[in-house]
């Protein structure tokens, strides 16, 4: 098991590599290695310290060694405590390895020269000790001067207590110097390079091993930093601002059980007053699902805001999904739409978990017969249902992400949990619903990893639609055209009662609006085309739609000028349609078949 030292350069050496570019993995590999190598080394040592105390006590140095050679071992087991702990205290440095690698050679070399030449073979320790730093430049060297520190410790031992065994007098000293190579230098050299050339190896496949080890962390990298912008790509198709807040609060949660994942919802107007809401889950997890998922979420979304049956557009969705699905995926689909002028739900379950409705602040199961999945099979039908919201009731929808949460002891959060989990909520906001649900299916969950992914969505419905709808003026964009419009707007707005102050900055607005189509929508026609304005009164606000049949033109694409910069270093334009974004509170436009349609609204 690792100590918290290891589990601590661990964390840190995780935590680089999270961060950090592919470019500077190598180095922080090295030097994590390095680190480690230091501990290892140190610990090396304080076993030679050890080792060196026990031949002290019992007596094995002094014995053999004069008293100026003990002297020098108690001093190389001083240096080897003081550099151990020094480098233990400082951290791993450039320099650490080589103090502690030649505290060692030192320890070695007193004893080889002072106290027992025949412990030469003791000079393999500080090689075994570096091939761990994985330095082939390091290990090369420490053998070379390990080698010659044997000689040199063999041939000063004889000068300190000349070697009788094999010697005769009258030897010259040559002959002398060559007698003792030829008789001990050269069998434990033998011995020596024996250890050293495993140790040299060793050192060549951890060089080897920190390179695949950098390779394998710049791909991990590479594929992080890829579902990292594709996470970010998915959370980017979900929708964060709810349309219909005037008559509907929504709240919703996604949470991926990896760093993509095939749960999905999204909400969006169908018409004035119909509003889409969609949840569903892609069989499988992970990157191939979070594409299906895409493809699915963009199918439905355009086959089912064209209009029309909303089972006989999730057919059509689910036949454009199914021609290209060779990988057999399928999705689970819960598509409805709300009526906002009397509630009425019409919906279809293509083999999703029932969502739960709120009446009176009490939550019940919105059972329904399932239909097939939806992406699966070409000839799928599915078949509409329908369920009826009145004001401040509300629908809550989710994937099987929340009700096959597992605990601890392997049971699954369920239905019934999610119930009693709702009905604790009541008739909270939408967003301290979906808090409640999360704070139970985490203290469900405790500690247990997630295994699906997590998806909720509430919808109140809050306020019914309500319009005094306008049938419109077609008028020539013309200079004629333009009072008859202007006439009509304010006398809508008059009839239902809006401020002056709001009257006087409508009409600024519409007419820049109308400015900007007689400008650019007709202006490579020698004769003007038409324009067709609705003055719509809705909920509180006021809301006056140009249609022109002009060249496509989008006057919101334009950045606002800079009102502060002079005339002549501001760009031509822009300046009404700025005027009429501050004056409105929202400002749209959309390009359909062949017709400009400029929306803008005003609360009242």
């Amino acid at each position: 098991m690792a100590g918290p030292a290891e589990k601590a350069l661990s964390a840190r050496f995780r935590a680089f590599i999270s961060k950090n570019s592919s470019g500077d993995i190598l180095d922080e590999i090295v030097a994590y290695r390095d680190r480690r190598a230091d501990r290892t080394v140190e610990i090396i040592i304080a076993a030679v310290i050890a080792m060196n105390l026990i031949w002290i006590y019992i007596g094995e140095i002094k014995m053999y060694g004069d008293p100026v050679a003990v002297r020098w071992v108690y001093f190389s087991i001083l240096l080897m405590g003081v550099c151990t702990t020094t480098c233990f205290f400082v951290g791993s440095r450039w320099w650490t390895k080589y103090v502690l690698i030649g505290s060692l050679f030192f320890n070695s070399f007193t004893i080889v020269t002072g106290i027992d030449y025949t412990m030469m073979i003791l000079m393999a320790l500080p090689v075994v000790s570096c091939c761990i730093y994985y330095r082939g430049g390091f290990t090369v060297a420490t053998i070379v001067i390990g080698a010659a520190l044997m000689l040199a410790g063999l041939l000063l031992n004889d000068l300190i207590s000349p070697i009788m065994i094999g010697m005769y007098n009258g030897m010259t000293r040559v002959d002398r110097v060559f007698s003792i190579i030829r008789g001990y230098y050269i069998v434990d050299l033998l011995i020596y390079l024996l250890i050293c050339i495993p140790c040299f190896y060793a050192t060549k496949n951890g060089i080897n091993d920190i390179r695949r080890q950098s390779d394998l962390r710049k791909e991990q990298i590479g594929m992080e930093k890829e579902m990292s912008n594709a996470r970010g790509i998915q959370q980017g198709l979900l929708i964060t601002d709810f349309p219909c807040k005037p008559y509907c609060r929504i709240s919703s949660s996604m949470s991926a059980a990896k760093e993509v994942g095939g749960d999905f919802y999204d909400c969006f107007m169908v018409g004035d007053d119909h509003l889409a809401i969609v949840v569903a889950d892609v069989s499988g997890k992970g990157l191939p699902a979070a594409l299906f998922m895409a493809t699915s979420m963009a199918l439905i979304r355009s086959n089912v805001q064209s209009g029309g049956d909303l089972d006989k557009a999730l057919e059509k969705a689910n036949r454009e999904l199914s021609a290209n699905n060779s990988m057999k995926y399928f999705v689970t689909v819960w598509v409805g739409e709300i009526n906002l002028r009397n509630g009425n739900v019409t919906f279809v379950n293509a083999g999703h978990n029932p969502p739960f409705v709120r009446k009176g602040g009490k939550y019940e199961m919105l059972r329904s017969p399932p239909d097939f999945v939806f992406g699966r099979k070409k000839r799928t039908t599915y078949n509409r249902q329908h369920a009826k919201l009145d004001i401040g009731d509300g629908l809550f929808l989710y994937t099987d992400g929340v009700t096959e949460a597992v605990g601890p002891d392997g049971s699954m959060f369920g239905e019934e949990r999610l119930k009693e989990s709702l009905s604790s909520a009541g008739s909270k906001p939408p967003e301290d619903v979906l808090a409640r649900v999360r704070s139970d299916v985490s203290a469900f969950v405790g500690d247990t990893d997630q295994s699906d992914d997590m998806t909720m969505m509430q919808v109140d419905y809050i306020h019914a639609y309500d319009i005094l709808p306008d049938e419109g003026i077609r008028v020539r964009a013309d200079r004629h055209g333009y009072s008859l419009v202007m006439e009509r707007i304010k006398q809508r707005m008059t009839d239902a009662r809006c401020p002056p102050r709001t009257i006087t900055e409508m009409e600024t607005a519409c007419s820049e609006v109308y400015a900007n189509i007689d400008m650019y929508a007709y202006s490579d026609r020698e004769e003007k085309g038409d324009v067709l304005v609705t003055t719509d009164i809705v909920n509180g606000a006021v809301r006056v739609t140009f249609t022109d049949w002009g060249v496509p033109f989008n006057p919101l694409e334009r950045a606002d000028p800079d009102p502060i910069a002079s005339f002549k270093e501001r760009r031509r334009g822009g300046l009404g349609i700025m005027l009429v974004k501050k004056i409105c509170d929202e400002v749209s436009y959309v390009r359909e078949d062949d017709r400009n349609i400029l929306k803008l609204e005003k609360e009242m």
